[in-house]
């Protein structure tokens, strides 16, 4: 027996729960890995800070700037990106389910 029009037509069934453990996945994953380049980024960003402010006090004091060695500044940090929006299954509302 043929269902007319719709013979061909498909539908992909979701539950809420493979939805929602499918985000707190992508969410966890994605959430470790920031909070690990975020703790490099500081660290890298203290010691750029510190050696920055060790040398601006040498150049500060006239005395201090011949006679003391110039420290040497390590390369700046750049920020670590953003994590990307989640792009995985969604609930999609309309006006009309309510």
């Amino acid at each position: 027996m043929q269902a007319g029009p719709f013979k061909t037509t498909q539908t992909l069934e979701l539950f809420s729960t493979s939805i929602f453990d499918a985000y707190k996945t992508y969410n966890e994953t994605l959430r470790t890995t920031f909070n690990n380049s975020v703790t490099t980024y500081n660290e890298l960003k203290d010691a750029y800070n510190t050696k920055a402010e060790l040398e601006n006090a040498r150049n500060a004091d006239s005395l201090r700037l011949f006679f003391e060695q110039e420290y040497l500044l390590p390369q700046r940090p750049c920020k670590p990106a953003q994590p990307p929006v989640y792009s995985g299954p969604v609930f999609t509302f309309t006006a009309s389910d309510w």
